[in-house]
């Protein structure tokens, strides 16, 4: 008689757990957590990079290759269709951010150390560039699993993420319109590196679309890569100061409307 209850307690626990695995959201969280795991022994990368912006009618295409090495050392080289070709580099390491673009002889550099010292964040930190924590950025409540497939070939989890523009807006104000409504990942089961993201607008259409490719993993990369020095000739923004008085202005504005 014991073994008996014993096997139907076993049989119970299984059909339990089969139950709580095929809830999406336990499923979400299984998932992340594997991707965590494969994209933390990842010290180093290079990617190819390519971006397709439609806004208002108009498209622009951006290509380019991102070498990053943690801790937090990033450099990106882009180049898009308009202006005949605009190029840019972005330089990133120990918290400072160079921006180099040629074609306009300009250089912008942002401390973004200091900012933090004023008690704020600052878009542009070299590991928010890490594409291996893309999910990372999002509430858990926002990102839900949707299914698992294949693409050229390769296996991938697609995840769709809902930002919560309206929440975060300041009390009384709509967020602007022209925000997305919902994003896709497509991420390499594999590795946990992304193979696509999708930006699309409240009517369905593609606002935004990243694809990677080309990855080199785990590879030497001289820290020297990630070193800027300003080219003789080029005018040179400190935009530091601008962005801790603009942090502190939206701060205060949002004081304000709580």
């Amino acid at each position: 008689m014991k073994s008996i209850r014993a096997g139907i307690a076993v049989i119970l626990t299984l059909i339990f757990a089969t139950v709580a695995l095929g809830q999406p959201g336990a499923a979400t969280e299984q998932i992340l957590e594997e991707i965590a795991g494969k994209t933390k022994i990842i010290t180093s990368y290079r990617v190819d990079m390519k971006m397709k912006t439609s806004m208002m009618g108009q498209s622009m295409i951006t290509t380019g290759e991102m070498a990053y090495k943690k801790p937090n050392k990033m450099h990106m080289k882009t180049s898009s269709d308009m202006m005949g070709g605009m190029s840019q580099e972005i330089f990133a390491a120990n918290d400072v951010v160079w921006t180099y673009m040629p074609m306009m002889k300009m250089v912008t550099k942002m401390d973004l150390s200091k900012i933090k010292e004023e008690g704020s964040e600052f878009p542009g930190r070299a590991d928010q560039a890490d594409i291996t924590k893309l999910l990372e950025g999002f509430p858990k409540d926002m990102i839900k699993y949707i299914e698992t497939k294949k693409v050229d070939g390769d296996e991938v989890y697609v995840f769709e993420v809902t930002p919560d523009f309206a929440g975060n807006a300041p009390p009384g104000q709509q967020p602007p319109p022209m925000l997305p409504n919902k994003m896709i990942f497509h991420l390499y089961t594999d590795t946990g590196l992304p193979l696509k993201m999708t930006t699309l607008a409240k009517d369905g259409s593609t606002m935004m679309e990243q694809t990677y490719s080309n990855y080199r993993i785990n590879i030497e990369i001289d820290d020297s890569e990630f070193e800027f020095k300003p080219p003789e000739g080029v005018q040179v923004m400190d935009m530091t100061e601008g962005a801790i008085n603009m942090m502190k202005e939206m701060q205060g504005v949002h004081s304000k409307d709580q």
